[in-house]
């Protein structure tokens, strides 16, 4: 939608998530830029400015830019979802969430990509919502398949307001979970550093700050507790690997994705 600083914060976001996900990648991923503002002046000149910063994205398939026709109701949130319902229930196995005022974790994908494959997301009887940012509707994963019921229940539920955490809670309990599933440290924050929603779990240090630890899987043989899974052992941030029952044969391996010298 078209506001101040719109076309900045919007290109500033796709430069976070094209720079987080690494070429051999993106293969991997589509990301979807839904225009719904109603000037279609705006939208063109927008889609040339993408166009022109991402030509190599677009090209391969990772960047799609989408102009649906008018929605009902005035919530962009909802009107975005309700597009994506359409477009993209599928395009992938799962739907990510996000707004174009976003900052992108450093190696984002990859920690959504193993969390969801973890041992405890799969232990779950049911899962309809993984939250990767506390804050409302941003880093929300739900399966594609599931995308026309949020949809739905999003148009029921919400008219101008935000869809806030109570909302996704009663889509939640509809669709069988229970308990919330937020992955800490969170994933996305908003460049907005006076916005009223920041998320208290964000770790968004740049990669120097980080140190160069190359992409990699964590493997071991040890059971561990929760979500507290050994990626954690690797990455650090607020969380830790907990391990239980450790005994002295027991290992822990990275396994890079690229060769490295040590």
């Amino acid at each position: 939608m078209k506001w101040k600083d719109g076309e900045r914060s919007l290109l500033r976001t796709l430069t976070s998530i094209v720079d987080e996900i690494p070429l051999h990648h993106q293969a991997e991923v589509v990301v979807v830029v839904v225009l719904l503002d109603g000037d279609r002046a705006y939208n063109s000149a927008l889609v040339r400015t993408i166009l022109q910063k991402f030509t190599f994205q677009v090209s391969i398939g990772f960047l799609h830019i989408y102009e649906p026709g008018i929605q009902s109701g005035s919530n962009t949130h909802v009107q975005a979802i309700q597009s994506m319902a359409h477009y993209g229930e599928h395009l992938s196995t799962y739907y990510l969430h996000l707004d174009d005022d976003i900052e992108c974790a450093p190696s984002f994908y990859h920690q959504i990509k193993h969390f969801i494959t973890s041992r405890g997301i799969r232990a779950m009887r049911s899962w309809s919502l993984v939250e990767f940012s506390e804050m409302p509707m941003v880093g929300k994963l739900v399966k594609s398949l599931d995308l026309h019921k949020l949809a739905a229940y999003l148009e029921l539920f919400v008219s101008d307001s935000e869809p806030d955490d109570q909302t996704l809670a009663l889509f939640r309990h509809t669709m069988l979970q229970g308990k919330a599933v937020l992955m800490k440290p969170t994933l996305f924050q908003r460049y907005d550093s006076a916005s009223n929603f920041r998320d208290r779990f964000f770790v968004g240090a740049t990669s120097a700050e980080q140190g160069d630890d190359p992409e990699g899987i964590v493997l071991t043989n040890m059971e561990w507790v929760g979500q507290n899974g050994p990626e954690f052992a690797y990455r650090g941030g607020q969380n830790m690997f907990w391990a239980k029952a450790v005994s002295a044969d027991d290992w822990l391996t990275v396994v890079f994705e690229e060769d490295n010298v040590i």
